[in-house]
């Protein structure tokens, strides 16, 4: 009976090990998973004595189908930027963090679903907050969510995010921009409200806040802030992407120049 070994295997270093911030992590599950699935598969060659030749056009079969099935998540319509990486600053207010979204029916318009990250507003002694969620809005532009500000004024919002940057104008403002005039409103750590809002394209977006959700006081009713949005890499993308990696590996690897041999 023979058994299957094989000679050490010189592997160029990977691009894992010098992993950029949003595709690092991933990339080593992949190979990860990679290294599982190979020392199975030679356990079970070895196991059953299976002849190289078989192993190799397997192993050339499965990273076809894995292939295949990368192509399937890549192109899929829903693989896109499910969230952005925003930044606010202005006027003693800051803010980062991610929002997440969805879809809605009209391209380039979304629903704003989830939002996390910090605030600071150095004028109301508010640093680095956290944001503890947000406020459930109307997404309509026409009809936009009411809640109380301060004594006698309302904060105005829908929480709607035009990714195209084509926000529609509304409440006298003019159109452009990632936020509407309604805009975003969302909540921090000690019950503070914080509304960011577009004032139209080649305009400054504007924040403002208020002491909790009834009968607080503004500790800033609205200034000038430069608000910027990226892309965060799509999950489905990513799994595409990572499946893909993990296919031309397998190929690689089953190519006879790795020096396997047969020992008696």
């Amino acid at each position: 009976m023979h058994s299957i070994r094989y000679a050490p295997v010189t592997v160029p270093e990977s691009p894992c090990l010098r992993p950029t911030k949003s595709y690092g992590f991933a990339c080593k599950l992949v190979l990860d998973l990679v290294h599982a699935i190979e020392v199975g598969l030679i356990r079970w060659a070895e196991k059953h004595a299976f002849a190289w030749t078989n192993f190799e056009g397997d192993m050339k079969k499965i990273s076809f189908a894995v292939i295949a099935l990368a192509t399937a998540f890549a192109i899929s319509p829903v693989a896109k930027a499910d969230s952005f990486s925003f930044t606010v600053a202005g006027n003693g207010i800051i803010s980062s963090g991610v929002i997440t979204f969805a879809p809605t029916s009209t391209s380039g318009v979304d629903k704003i679903t989830g939002i996390s990250g910090i605030f600071t507003d150095a004028g109301a002694h508010i640093v680095n907050a956290s944001i503890t969620g947000l406020v459930p809005g109307s997404y309509s532009s026409s009809n936009p969510s009411t809640v109380p500000a301060a004594s006698g004024y309302i904060w105005e919002f829908d929480n709607l995010f035009y990714s195209s940057g084509a926000a529609p104008g509304v409440n006298g403002y003019p159109a452009g921009g990632l936020f509407d005039n309604w805009g975003v409103l969302f909540t921090v750590t000690g019950g503070d409200e914080v509304n960011i809002w577009g004032n139209g394209a080649n305009h400054s977006y504007s924040a403002g806040d208020s002491m909790g959700l009834s009968n607080g006081s503004f500790a800033d009713s609205g200034t000038a802030v430069n608000f910027t949005a990226t892309p965060e890499p799509p999950s489905l993308m990513l799994l595409g992407t990572g499946l893909m990696f993990m296919a031309g590996f397998m190929f690689w690897k089953s190519k006879p120049s790795i020096g396997h041999r047969h020992l008696a």
